[in-house]
């Protein structure tokens, strides 16, 4: 199959894999199990309770040297117990530098791109309330990467068109500019294999539900 065939096939059988974990979230949800207007007051996830979307993008250092730059987008599902403790999920695309690799058993180096389309479901707890201006957080999660090459060599090739479970891990802040916008940083770890990485991301956010209100 021509290259550029068989990276169409790739892509188009993507979304149907990825979407699995957020939307296994979305529908597993009630849409809301308490008003969650204070902390112990109850819990409140789901659609109805979505209280952030935002878009982030990021650069990564990825396992064997390569480099590549990620963009995606979250969106936060609601709280538990605590406004604090927050159910998040998000869909990420990246795409590597081109580097080269040198295959010994077939005496070549080949040189380009590898692709992973992952979508995660985690857990972020953010050390202030939810009104505060500066607000640093921590989060983990679990997620799916889909992986996708074209380098023409069997052993690479093989090694980046699997699907694979990861984890992923990370700290950053939160910043509200207004009541219903924020910026945030952080720097993500993520755990899969062949593209186990870290990334510092950065990204804008709209408020809603229980995350918009007045800043302190």
């Amino acid at each position: 199959m021509p290259r550029t065939a068989r990276r169409w096939c790739l892509l188009l059988r993507l979304p149907s894999v990825v979407i699995v974990v957020p939307l296994a979230a979305l529908l597993s949800l009630a849409p809301s199990s308490g008003s969650g207007q204070e902390a112990g007051s109850g819990s409140a996830l789901g659609l109805s309770a979505a209280a952030a979307f935002g878009g982030h993008i990021g650069h990564s250092w990825v396992e064997r040297g390569a480099r590549a730059l990620e963009g995606g987008l979250h969106l936060d599902l609601g709280h538990f117990s605590s406004r604090q403790l927050r159910l998040t999920t998000d869909v990420s695309y990246l795409r590597a530098f081109p580097f080269e690799e040198r295959v010994e058993t077939e005496g070549k180096s080949y040189r380009d791109v590898f692709f992973d389309l992952s979508g995660h479901v985690a857990l972020s707890w953010y050390a202030r309330p939810v009104a505060a201006r500066v607000n640093p957080f921590v989060t983990a999660g679990v997620g799916i990467h889909v992986l996708s090459s074209s380098f023409q060599s069997l052993t690479i090739d093989s090694r980046y068109n699997t699907n694979n479970f990861g984890l992923n891990g990370g700290a950053g802040v939160r910043l509200r500019v207004g009541e219903r916008r924020a910026l945030v940083a952080q720097v993500v770890r993520v755990q899969a294999r062949s593209v186990s990485r870290s990334t510092l991301q950065l990204g804008v956010e709209a408020l809603f539900n229980d995350l918009a209100g007045r800043q302190r």
